[in-house]
């Protein structure tokens, strides 16, 4: 049976002609063709250097000398956001076709970037404003001092050092993607086979890279990096574990016969249909959105996976996903939410903010809003619907709701803890290690899968602690969004006012905790999450 295609809008992707632009119809609406391309996100090759903090602004106006300054260092931001943007440009093609033209480029691209602040003559300039401007402002005292910082950071001989050893690690980490991009689907026995001791050579990398820098092992460097504290992280999974055993004992599942009837239909050009729609209702209309580029299902010679990338904040935001209509239709229904909620933040971000400011405040508070977004038509019955399910397969799915939930979760902390143990001792049995965190965990999500088959251990190290965390911070939204169940987000355009009023538009200038609180009363808040699973 095949939906009433009165029901979704009908979106065509075209892999054929993927740099034109075809009208299609949408309740007899022309709207814009999507393309058909990949996604990247930068940031599993450059590193996540934190943000700026806003400061309180002085009401004093500058003098002709430093607004002299002033435009200098806008110029200076200028320059470096447009080598970002070309980066990203070049990063899309190159994961979009692993031609060795493509890499050529983004090794270009990304080398201009790595290499802006280490200028002589721009740095020269800049210290040369610092001694011979009088500058009385202490804002923008304190914004040069800063550029200054920046360029001194780049041009130090142990960071040139370090560099050189984080480059060696970054061309292995390619090496071993542009190996796994040979196939489409990368899973199962010869996939395994075929990559696993690469990644082991990766790891074992890395952990060389970070034993340099002072740190144990590569896990315990990333998270100081990203600010976070192993007790809590052990902490905080060890609640949510001990929260979750007894919704994890008595599981209840989507049988296969609703997952064939979702998957009767779906199809490629209507899926992106049903989703843009849902968002509509929600308040953001996404084809008037600054979401250009879509590639949407698995292909070799590409990053098959599913990741959204903020070339340009507010002008060009792309989306990757592998999506399975035919044996995972909830599951692709689910992926495009969650990464059509990373675009609509990437989209929306002030329009005021500073170019180092129009990024998340943090992945914690990002993977939450898309965590919940992924969730939503599940959540609400929105999917049951707009395919019109039976009564049967409606009442499945409400009721797998909670185990999906949980099960989600614990395969999130699984990954995590063996990749926590792997870092700790790559010699060890890693098959043995992986089986004893699944039955631990004991999750159906990834009881099929092995350890080589998580692609993040590649591309994205020591991430799946932020899902995890997201998952917490979902629930926390939707409560204050949806009035604490009262309003179903999927039906309401205040939705969008919400998250864009509460959420997007500080972007970076605010910290995680910051936005959590002034949104929702509290910091993020794992004993509130615990609790829906002891009703």
């Amino acid at each position: 049976m095949q939906i009433n295609n009165n029901k979704i809008s009908k979106i065509s992707i075209s892999k054929n002609t993927p740099t034109k632009e075809e009208a299609i119809l949408e309740n007899k609406t022309e709207q814009k063709n999507y393309e058909s391309l990949v996604q990247n996100t930068s940031s599993y090759v450059m590193p996540f250097l934190g943000k700026t903090q806003v400061a309180k602004k002085s009401l004093k106006p500058l003098t002709k000398e430093e607004h002299d300054v002033k435009n200098a260092i806008n110029k200076l931001n200028n320059d470096y956001h447009s080598k970002e943007v070309e980066a990203g440009k070049a990063y899309w093609d190159y994961i979009t076709d692993n031609s060795k033209e493509n890499q050529d480029k983004y090794d270009k691209a990304s080398e201009a970037c790595n290499t802006f602040y280490q200028d002589e003559k721009l740095y020269d300039k800049f210290k040369n404003l610092k001694e011979n401007t009088k500058i009385k402002n202490p804002d923008l005292k304190q914004e040069l001092d800063e550029v200054l910082e920046t360029f001194e950071a780049y041009n130090s001989a142990e960071v040139e050092e370090t560099d050189k050893d984080y480059e060696k690690v970054s061309n292995l980490e390619k090496k071993v993607q542009l190996k796994a991009n040979k196939f489409e689907n990368p899973e199962g026995v010869e996939y395994r086979d075929y990559i696993s001791k690469d990644i082991v050579k990766l790891v074992k990398a890395r952990n060389t890279y970070a034993k340099k820098n002072g740190y144990a092992n590569f896990y315990e460097m990333k998270l100081a990096e990203q600010g976070k504290d192993s007790k809590q992280v052990d902490d905080m999974f060890e609640k949510i574990t001990n929260a979750t055993n007894d919704i994890e004992k008595n599981q209840k599942c989507i049988s296969k016969e609703t997952e064939k009837l979702i998957s009767s239909r779906l199809g490629k050009n209507n899926i992106l249909g049903l989703c843009t729609d849902v968002y509509k209702n929600m308040g953001w209309n996404i084809m008037e959105m600054p979401i250009t580029k879509f590639d949407l299902f698995p292909r070799q010679n590409k990053i098959n996976s599913r990741q959204t990338n903020n070339v340009d904040p507010n002008k060009d935001v792309r989306v990757l996903a592998d999506l399975d209509l035919k044996n995972k239709p909830l599951f692709a229904v689910s992926t495009l939410m969650h990464e059509l909620g990373h675009a609509v933040h990437y989209s929306s971000f002030g329009e005021k903010l500073p170019n180092n400011q129009k990024t998340i405040a943090s992945e914690t508070l990002d993977e939450g809003v898309a965590l919940l977004m992924g969730g939503l038509m599940e959540k609400e019955g929105t999917i049951s619907k707009v395919l019109d399910l039976p009564e049967k397969a409606t009442k499945e799915i409400e009721e797998a709701s909670l185990s999906n939930k949980a099960d989600k979760i614990r395969s999130y902390i699984q990954v995590d803890r063996f990749e926590k143990a792997m870092y700790e001792n790559p010699d060890q049995d890693l098959q043995k290690l992986w089986k004893d965190c699944g039955k631990k965990y004991s999750n159906k999500n990834y009881s099929k899968l092995e350890w080589t088959d998580i692609d993040h251990f590649i591309h994205s190290p020591v991430y799946y602690h932020y899902y995890a965390e997201g998952e917490v911070v979902a629930e926390q939204l939707y409560n204050t969004a949806s009035k604490n169940g009262t309003v179903k987000l999927t039906e309401s355009k205040d939705t969008a006012k919400f998250f864009n009023n509460k959420i997007f538009k500080y972007g970076a200038s605010k910290t995680e905790e910051e936005i959590l609180k002034s949104a929702t009363g509290k910091a993020l808040d794992v004993d509130a999450y615990c609790k829906q699973f002891k009703k």
